[in-house]
C-alpha cells in the first residue's frame, strides 16, 4: 500500500468519524432512542449527554489512528489488514448515517 493510499484511507476513517460525533451532538436530544450501541447508550445515560461518548469516540480514533502509523512501519501487511476492516466498518456506519 502506497503512503498516499494508506493516508487517504486514515483519513476517510477519521472524517467518517468526525462526522459521527456530530451527528451525536446535532441528534442529542433524541439519540438514546434512535442508538443500537448498548455501551454508547450507557455512557450517554450515565452522563446525562452525548459530551463523554463524543469524547471516549474522540480519544478511541486518536488512538487508533496513531497506532495504525505505528503498525505500518513496524509490520506493514498488519497495518493493511487493520485499515481495509476499519475503512469497511467506517463505511457501513457512513451508509448508516446518511
Amino acid at each position: 500500500m502506497s503512503r498516499l493510499t494508506f493516508v487517504a484511507a486514515l483519513a476517510f476513517v477519521i472524517a467518517v468519524s468526525a462526522y459521527d460525533n456530530h451527528q451525536c451532538i446535532v441528534d442529542r436530544e433524541y439519540f438514546p432512542s434512535i442508538e443500537l450501541n448498548p455501551i454508547a447508550k450507557k455512557l450517554v445515560v450515565w452522563n446525562d449527554g452525548v459530551s463523554l461518548l463524543v469524547a471516549v469516540k474522540t480519544v478511541g480514533i486518536g488512538i487508533s489512528s496513531a497506532s495504525l502509523v505505528h503498525l505500518r512501519h513496524a509490520w506493514p501487511d498488519a497495518a493493511r489488514t487493520v485499515l481495509a476492516a476499519l475503512v469497511v466498518v467506517q463505511s457501513v456506519t457512513l451508509m448508516s448515517l446518511v
